[in-house]
């Protein structure tokens, strides 16, 4: 950054100028001319205060809530994927309409006696399918957690915006007095 420095007029207003004009001139609101010094008088000027860059406003960068709700998103597409994964190999029925006749009867007669138990089939179902049950729970409750992430992000809240304090010796202006005739 360049330097600047303070260069007074005999009415009292301050200029900034740089090294970029030394020896030239330039004119004060007042009408006078003011003559900037050499390089080497420059240096004996007062330093302008060092004015540091404003933030863009059009970039804000990331905080708490933004990183809770990528968080929550990434957690609820996770748990989704897993969700649909599951959905997709549940098990199901096996389909007796293609049993052969002999194998009909006889799966006929082992209901029509009664249960005495259960079936390899049967028992290998049920197993699948709690198994199955488990797992799509435990999916539910992930895509539940990235929600309840997402929803918490949102009820963090905000630093406010610090207010600008008036320049100290800058008051208020008063409006004109009325005349008096």
């Amino acid at each position: 950054m360049r330097a600047r420095y303070v260069l007074p007029c005999t009415c009292g207003q301050r200029h900034f100028v740089g090294p970029a004009q030394a020896g030239q001139e330039i004119h004060c609101r007042c009408g006078a001319t003011v003559e900037v010094p050499t390089m080497q008088g420059l240096s004996k000027l007062e330093r302008a205060p060092v004015e540091r860059p404003r933030k863009r406003a059009g970039r804000a960068k990331w905080g708490a809530v933004q990183r809770l709700l990528l968080a929550g998103a990434l957690v609820t597409v996770i748990g989704l994927g897993l969700v649909g994964y599951f959905y997709s190999i549940r098990p199901s029925p096996p389909d007796l309409g293609g049993l052969p006749p002999y194998d009909a009867w006889v799966l006929w007669q082992e209901y029509r006696q009664g249960p005495r138990g259960r079936l390899d089939w049967e028992r290998h179902y049920d197993e699948h399918r709690s198994w199955h049950r488990r797992w799509m729970v435990f999916a539910g409750v992930v895509v539940g957690m990235g929600m309840l992430t997402m929803v918490s992000a949102l009820m963090v809240p905000r630093p406010q915006p610090a207010r600008r304090a008036r320049p100290p010796g800058r008051r208020a202006r008063r409006p004109p007095e009325a005349a008096s005739g």
